[in-house]
Order: C-alpha cells, then sequence, then structure tokens
C-alpha cells in the first residue's frame, strides 16, 4: 500500500509541475524559461521513477533474504529441539 501512496504522491506532483509549467507558458513569463523548468520536471521525473524501480528491486532481494533466514532459523529451531529430548 506504501509503494501505491508513493506512486500517487509523484504522478500528483509531476502533474502539478508540467500544470505549472503550461499556466506560466500561457502568461507573461519567457517560453524558454518554461521550456527549461519542464525540462527540469522531466528529469526529476525519470530520476525519481528510476530511483523507485531500484528501491522496489532492493526491496524484492531483502525480502528473499529475510524469508531464506527465517527458513534457516526455523530449521535449526526444530534440530535444537530434538537434541534436547
Amino acid at each position: 500500500m506504501r509503494a501505491i501512496g508513493s506512486r500517487s504522491s509523484i504522478i500528483v506532483l509531476v502533474g502539478s509541475v508540467l500544470s505549472a509549467g503550461e499556466l506560466a507558458a500561457q502568461g507573461n513569463s519567457s517560453l524558454s524559461g518554461s521550456k527549461i523548468e519542464y525540462a527540469e520536471a522531466q528529469a526529476t521525473a525519470g530520476a525519481l521513477f528510476s530511483e523507485n524501480e531500484e528501491l522496489r528491486q532492493q526491496l524484492a532481494v531483502q525480502r528473499e533474504s529475510v524469508k531464506t533466514l527465517t527458513d534457516s532459523l526455523a530449521a535449526s529451531n526444530a534440530e535444537a529441539e530434538l537434541f534436547r529430548r
């Protein structure tokens, strides 16, 4: 659920920046300034999406590691119980 909230937040942020850029382009601000802001917003969004994907991959690896360690601990505890008897 947390990843969905983060993704929604990123989409809202990018949408807001893009909308602000469009409004600025329609106003009295220079078109080149708007293009620069738009390019920066795209670069930021791209970087955030890349970082998000990398973090998802790291999380998957960590979850697998935790699962393996948990299984090993359960097996060790079962062996220890047998030796206690």
